[in-house]
């Protein structure tokens, strides 16, 4: 009955969150970690041994090309065309603030749709990561369900289990049976 009563769980505040955040990032420690993993997680085997022979200016210019490319076709069509409508926006309104002095409104509009078509996929791919986890975290909840509750006694046998996933979810189940 008392759930019926509650509230709703507030949001959080923007101004408030902004505020930890900013207490809470180390700026070049968390780029470099960030950059690492994306380097990690993008570039395959291959690619990283080829940075190994090359110099520091080179690899300054390869690696975001490679880590756009490696992005670019991880994104489903759908994402893919959206991303290149985005930079296409960007692109032709820089161009136009380069060549015109006198910047108006219609000059800006193009920048503006490729940045909210940028929002517009990251928000599609947090969605996709957030559901992902949610269904990650919902499989361990079954696997870890399914599991006995306690081993057996067996007169003249002690019988120990222990288990655990190397990641959310693992790929073996167990039981007892008595035959």
């Amino acid at each position: 009955m008392s759930e019926l009563n509650s509230s709703p769980p507030k949001d959080p505040r923007f101004t408030k969150t902004i505020k930890d955040d900013f207490k809470k990032i180390k700026v070049k420690d968390d780029i470099g970690q960030e950059y690492k993993e994306l380097k990690d997680y993008y570039l395959s085997e291959e690619r990283k041994r080829k940075l190994e022979s090359m110099g520091g200016c080179r690899k300054f210019f390869v690696i975001p090309w490679w880590l756009l490319k490696a992005l670019f076709f991880r994104l489903t069509p759908f994402r893919r065309i959206l991303l290149l409508i985005a930079i296409v926006s960007i692109l032709i309104s820089s161009n136009n603030q380069i060549n015109n002095e006198n910047v108006n409104i219609n000059l800006v509009t193009p920048a503006l749709i490729g940045g909210l078509i940028f929002l517009f996929i990251l928000a599609l791919e947090l969605k996709d990561k957030l559901l992902a986890k949610t269904e990650l975290e919902e499989g361990k909840a079954i696997q870890q369900a399914l599991m006995p509750e306690r081993s057996p006694k067996i007169q003249g046998w002690d019988i120990w289990l222990f288990t655990r996933s190397a990641n959310d979810v693992g790929g073996d189940l167990l039981d007892f049976i008595k035959l």
